[in-house]
This record gives C-alpha cells, sequence and structure tokens, in this order.
C-alpha cells in the first residue's frame, strides 16, 4: 500500500489537493482534522480548553 501525507500550516489547501490526488491516485483519502473533530472534539474548542501545544 502506498501512502502521501500532505503536511503544512492550516489553510494553505492540504484538504482540497489531498482529495484531488486521492482520486487521481485511487488513493484512500482521510482527512485527520475531520477525524479529530468526530472522535474528539472540535478542534478549536480542544485548543481552547488545552492549549495549543497539547494540539500539536
Amino acid at each position: 500500500m502506498n501512502t502521501l501525507f500532505l503536511i503544512g500550516p492550516g489553510g494553505v489547501g492540504k484538504s482540497t489537493v489531498g482529495a484531488l490526488l486521492a482520486q487521481a491516485m485511487s488513493y484512500r483519502f482521510i482527512d485527520l482534522d475531520r477525524e479529530f473533530c468526530e472522535q474528539i472534539l472540535n478542534i478549536r474548542q480542544y485548543i481552547q480548553r488545552n492549549g495549543y501545544e497539547r494540539y500539536v
């Protein structure tokens, strides 16, 4: 199985580009921000409660 990770600052388009790349390459796409929100808590709320250092 081939894996591709897109890493970078928030808001630069990783999720958008990742979804397009996954479709073009027939890869499964996982948006970790979405997974975090579904499994744990809204990211903004998590950072407010626990601090940014704990989030990253």
